[in-house]
């Protein structure tokens, strides 16, 4: 059974500004610190117009602290300071999953997919697919994964086909007849002998799902993969999707500003700010709420509103145009068309308003950021949120 541990307690990924060589940061560096080589010269040019012999004293001093000074930003310029990208985000993805992963831009979705893959080595804490540590042993551990991450990149002079045949060549033990089923599978097997510069977005992406099937990997990492598909492209991916969970057992840890479409194809999801975890679990429980809002459509509102309001099992009633929404328990609905229609009401409509995951994720954002903005400046950002696991 795959199971995938994320533990990232106190990790922080230190970025580079520039991994570029020495001769190749000058340009950078020059831009960062024009202001202060011409304030350098203007200072200098001051002093050698004043009389006397206090300029011969100053101008060597004020060339040591410049030099000295330009040699600091210059190394600024090559090496950036560092930033906690993740930080105490904890994750269990069983097998089967369609897990989702969100936040807003800049919360640390694509870095924690990078770390997994292997392409950004964490400072510290685990990662481990299906009890293999990707830091130890990672080509045993990266065997189980396949990945598509950021915008898919192929050699655009050669066929979709060629493509394909040529990872599968480098991963190896990945035959023909397989290229021809993910191709059907991502709906390209009549495109594949077009030239992948002549490719839309969406062909494309449809191409790095494909390539990430390649292998039959028991995990699948997707970032962002109905960007660029139509409608039609996204209704098939997303039932590609279900049937790799539903019949091959395929777990998929996918990341999508999409939230309806998460909301539909996903069973579990986490939410994330900043690198820290705000909230996980099923989407069933997340959603269920002790007391319902019911939109209801009456021949008198009026006299329906006050006899709902009476009643002790009603929390709230609130008019809406036409319709009354009336707030209680959900065991409570069936109650409702029993004392209306028995005191003369007619009733034409009884449906109950949904909370939709688009409105958890605000809700959790949203107030995360009020809490913020009313803490002390000098306490911790972030506060751990409990983990809704059941």
């Amino acid at each position: 059974m795959l199971k995938v541990v994320l533990r990232t307690s106190g990790l922080t990924k230190r970025f580079r500004r520039s991994s570029l060589p020495l001769w190749a940061s000058v340009p950078l560096f020059l831009n960062e610190c024009l202001w202060q080589l011409v304030l350098v010269f203007l200072i200098g040019w001051w002093l050698m117009r004043r009389p006397g012999p206090l300029w011969v004293v100053l101008i060597p001093l004020l060339a040591s602290c410049g030099s000295a000074w330009l040699l600091v930003l210059l190394w600024r310029s090559i090496r950036g300071g560092s930033v906690a990208a993740v930080d105490g985000l904890d994750l269990e993805v069983y097998e089967g999953d369609i897990f989702g992963f969100l936040g807003p831009n800049g919360a640390g979705k694509t870095t924690t997919m990078r770390m997994i893959v292997g392409l950004i080595k964490p400072t510290a804490g685990r990662i481990e697919v299906n009890g293999l540590d990707v830091r130890r042993r990672f080509v045993d551990a990266i065997a189980q994964v396949g990945a598509l991450i950021d915008i898919p990149a192929f050699y655009g002079h050669l066929s979709g086909w060629t493509n394909l045949c040529l990872l599968a060549r480098t991963a190896g033990g990945v035959s023909k007849k397989r290229v021809t089923e993910v191709l059907e599978d991502v709906g390209l097997y009549d495109q594949r002998w077009k030239k992948v510069r002549a490719y839309s977005h969406g062909m494309r992406q449809r191409l790095g799902i494909a390539q990430a099937l390649l292998t039959h990997p028991p995990f699948l990492i997707l970032d962002e993969p109905t960007i660029g598909l139509d409608p039609e492209g996204k209704f098939d991916l997303l039932d590609l999707l279900r049937a790799l969970a539903r019949e091959q057992k395929i777990t998929i840890f996918i990341s999508s500003h999409l939230l309806d479409e998460v909301e539909e194809i996903c069973n579990r999801v986490a939410i994330i700010e900043r690198g820290r975890l705000l909230v996980c679990g099923e989407v069933r429980s997340l959603l269920a709420e002790e007391l319902r809002t019911y939109r209801l459509m009456v021949s008198d509102p009026t006299r329906a509103a006050a006899l709902l309001q009476a009643a002790a099992w009603v929390h709230h009633v609130m008019a809406e145009n036409e319709r009354l929404l009336v707030t209680l328990r959900h065991e409570d609905a069936s109650r409702i068309a029993p004392l209306l229609v028995g005191q003369g009401i007619e009733l034409g409509e009884l449906s109950p308003r949904l909370k939709s995951l688009r409105t958890l994720f605000m809700e959790i954002v949203q107030g995360r950021g009020r809490q913020e903005a009313n803490s002390n400046p000098q306490a911790p950002t972030h506060k751990e949120a409990p983990n809704l696991n059941p």
